[in-house]
């Protein structure tokens, strides 16, 4: 079960592998998504801009990327994109491509 702070899919974006899981919403939900292009571009670069969205709770709690720097964290948080994901919505399939890292901001999701 995933809730509101917590994060997933950083180790198929980070790694190019394949999903490990399916994750599915089971209410009315909001999470923020950040694509592997600009989350390589911005781990490599150490590029430091103003987030929209403070990630770095969520990225001290992942055991994967709690070494980020406080640039790095910032730098993705302002590179999220908000989505909306009604009840049912499928947010990831397992074998999916690892193609994006999700940090759940609202809701509850299963997987």
């Amino acid at each position: 079960m995933y809730k509101a702070g917590d994060s997933f899919g950083e180790l198929a974006l980070l790694h190019n592998k394949p999903r490990g899981a399916s994750v599915i919403a089971t209410s009315p939900g909001l999470i923020w998504a950040i694509d592997r292009t600009t989350f390589h571009h911005i781990v490599n670069k150490q590029l430091s801009l103003r987030p929209r969205f403070r990630v770095q709770d969520a990225l001290d709690r992942n055991v994967t990327l709690h070494r980020l720097t406080q640039g790095q964290k910032d730098a993705i948080g302002n590179a999220m994109k908000r989505q909306v994901c009604p009840p049912g919505t499928i947010i990831i399939r397992q074998g999916d491509p690892g193609d994006y890292f999700y940090v759940v901001v609202e809701g509850e999701l299963v997987g």
